[in-house]
């Protein structure tokens, strides 16, 4: 009798492990098996389970019958979970098309704009003499999405241009030092100094050249500069820590 009451409770643990188990070598179902199976969540209608084949939605219904009872299947809340997420779903889409109608009702207010910097998180500074309609946009900060590449290019090539003169204008030529080890020769240390001399004055030379020829091509830049950074864009209407949100008209 010991015994038998020791067996009994052995199987029960067993099938307390069973019905517990979430990993699985081989999880079979009504219509297929799946390998390597991982149950990651559940619900009243389906689990999500991870497996060789990726991860899929596998129907309570199609799973084996200790996993029905382990998950309380449930037809009735089966389908309203069912009929939920469909209506959430369909509430996303609407939201979705609801939200294109009014971005597209805002491209009516398109503005003729500068852009005078922006950062990788879309922050720029923008203004205009007047933007679309004769209406004054001043300078301000605003998170612009859509910014065409061309305006970034040409920003980033004149600021690093700019950065690139001031530097070489701060920076006087030089050259290094001359040794002059000629055993024949009188003076070698007036030598060195004469050769020295015109080392540095031809690096002076090319220094103002590139000078001349980098001041040459911003002007160019800026000759560029309006046309190159203005843009069409449009406010949405709404704002990101009290920072207005802009987007750009395709171009």
């Amino acid at each position: 009798m010991k015994a038998k009451i020791i067996l009994f409770a052995i199987i029960g643990f067993m099938a307390v492990e069973v019905s517990a188990q979430t990993n699985f070598d081989i999880l079979v179902c009504t219509d297929r098996s799946l390998t390597n199976a991982v149950i990651w969540s559940s619900t009243p209608a389906y689990l999500v389970i991870d497996y060789d084949g990726g991860i899929t939605h596998e129907f309570i219904t199609n799973l084996p019958t200790e996993l029905q009872k382990k998950y309380h299947y449930d037809p009735a809340a089966a389908a309203a979970a069912l009929a939920k997420e469909k209506q959430h779903a369909l509430d996303i889409q609407a939201a979705k098309i609801k939200y294109q109608q009014y971005l597209a009702s805002l491209r009516g207010s398109n503005q003729t704009i500068r852009i005078y910097s922006f950062d990788q998180f879309s922050l720029c500074e923008i203004g205009g003499e007047s933007g679309g309609g004769g209406v004054s946009v001043s300078r301000q900060k605003v998170y612009l999405y859509g910014l065409p590449q061309r305006v970034k290019d040409f920003m980033v090539s004149e600021d690093q241009l700019k950065t690139d003169l001031e530097t070489l204008q701060n920076t006087p030529a030089s050259t290094p030092p001359v040794t002059v080890n000629d055993p024949n020769d009188p003076d070698p240390g007036f030598t060195a100094q004469m050769i020295y001399n015109d080392r540095l004055s031809d690096a002076k030379t090319e220094r103002l050249k590139k000078i001349d020829d980098m001041k040459e091509n911003l002007t160019k830049l800026e000759a560029q500069e309006i046309e190159a950074t203005t843009i069409t864009a449009y406010p949405t209407g709404q704002s990101y820590n009290t920072i207005p949100i802009w987007r750009c008209v395709s171009q």
